[in-house]
């Protein structure tokens, strides 16, 4: 399938803010939106990459520096300052997104991916139902694999969402970033998330929560 380029005007190119170019991209579908020096703004849809606007202009690296400084937070702007990239959750009125920002030898480059904020459960993914006995255990160790794309974090959201039906438990899950944000259930005491720029360890917190399951 093709995407039919949004109607906005080459002229206007660049967009003020990376919430514009998210805007177009929500409304179309799209899973990814690129924004990268001396190429044109691209996104993944339908499962492929493709310039948004075919007859757009690339962007330059003081143009990909500016969309970068407009949403970055200052805690991230010194990470990419000292390390060279930062990964960490956006958040606009439209959706939530897993960001990447990082400092290549042209400039700037930013990738979007779109969260999906439904956090579907084992049933609705379609997901074997012997599957749902590894959520019963009480130790382990579960590893989804698999490249970019393929439902990972998805999968491991729905295992979440599986114990978060069923079980009497703390739920501790460690992201960074967050992405899936996993609403309590009837049967659940809790669900607690960590960032790395917080204080209180997350190992500390869950023992201070009495439970370390999840």
């Amino acid at each position: 399938m093709i995407a039919k380029a949004p109607d906005i005007p080459v002229k206007s190119h660049p967009l003020g803010h990376v919430d514009e170019y998210l805007e177009i991209g929500q409304k179309a579908g799209a899973s990814d939106v690129h924004l990268a020096v001396n190429a044109q703004p691209i996104w993944r849809l339908h499962g492929a990459l493709e310039p948004i606007w075919p007859d757009a202009p690339p962007l330059t690296g003081e143009q990909t520096a500016a969309l970068a400084e407009s949403f970055v937070p200052d805690v991230y702007k010194t990470e990419l300052n000292t390390r060279g990239d930062s990964d960490f959750a956006y958040a606009n009125e439209f959706a939530r997104y897993r960001t990447s920002v990082v400092r290549q030898r042209l400039g700037i480059e930013i990738v979007f991916r779109v969260i999906n904020t439904n956090v579907r459960t084992m049933d609705e993914l379609g997901l074997p139902e012997h599957l749902k006995l590894l959520t019963r255990y009480q130790n382990g160790l579960i590893l989804a694999t698999g490249s970019v794309g393929t439902g990972k974090s998805t999968t491991l959201a729905a295992m979440i969402q599986q114990i978060n039906m069923e079980r009497r438990d703390h739920i501790i899950t460690l992201e960074d970033p967050i992405e899936y944000i996993i609403r309590r259930k009837t049967a659940t005491y809790r669900n607690a998330r960590f960032l790395r720029t917080q204080s209180l360890s997350p190992r500390r917190c869950a023992l201070r929560s009495g439970k370390i399951r999840t």
